[in-house]
């Protein structure tokens, strides 16, 4: 899935969350209910009289599944490519995991969450909170700006992993306490 041809999408469709939001709410809520349906997903995006292109959003919403759920381990966070501005992917991040907390939530309900899911949830709380380093030239010289920018994108980059990792295993809760209720 390309970031860029979906956010043109989301803006065209006059929908009030980014492209990044829609996708960490889709992901949320398959990670807790594999059977979500893209209709729920749709019902948050827009207002009930929206006059949007559902079989596009449904593909998004499918794609999204298809990724959780495969074998092979694909599935990435929708967010601007590394070509893009740090400030942009971090701005992207942060919507990503207000999206992902609500699709747990939605999807979810209230309630005590699972020992190491709680403390994943609170570290996706903090990243909602992250900013990306604002640096001039008055602060430090180019040699600096240059080691702290890459510090930032390596920041970044293990941020994304983590959350990765977090979806897989936040599924794998999920899925097998809907196992144990079925025995």
């Amino acid at each position: 899935m390309d970031y860029h041809v979906f956010e043109s999408l989301f803006v065209a469709s006059g929908t009030h969350c980014s492209v990044a939001e829609a996708h960490g709410l889709a992901t949320g809520m398959l990670c807790v209910d594999e059977r979500a349906d893209a209709a729920n997903w749709l019902t948050e995006l827009f207002d009930a009289d929206a006059d949007s292109d559902s079989s596009a959003f449904n593909k998004f919403f499918e794609a999204t599944r298809a990724s959780i759920t495969s074998d092979d381990y694909r599935f990435d966070l929708l967010l601007p490519d590394d070509l893009d501005d740090l400030e942009e992917q971090v701005e992207a991040l942060r919507d990503w995991c207000q999206g992902f907390l609500f699709g747990v939530g939605y999807s979810g309900g209230s309630g005590a969450w699972p020992g190491e899911i709680s403390e994943i949830l609170k570290d996706i709380v903090e990243i909602t909170k992250i900013e990306a380093g604002q640096y001039s030239s008055a602060d430090a010289d180019q040699e600096d700006l240059d080691a702290k920018a890459e510090e930032d994108k390596a920041a970044f980059i293990e941020i994304n992993e983590y959350l990765r990792a977090s979806v897989y295993m936040i599924r794998e809760e999920f899925l097998s306490r809907a196992e144990s209720a079925t025995h």
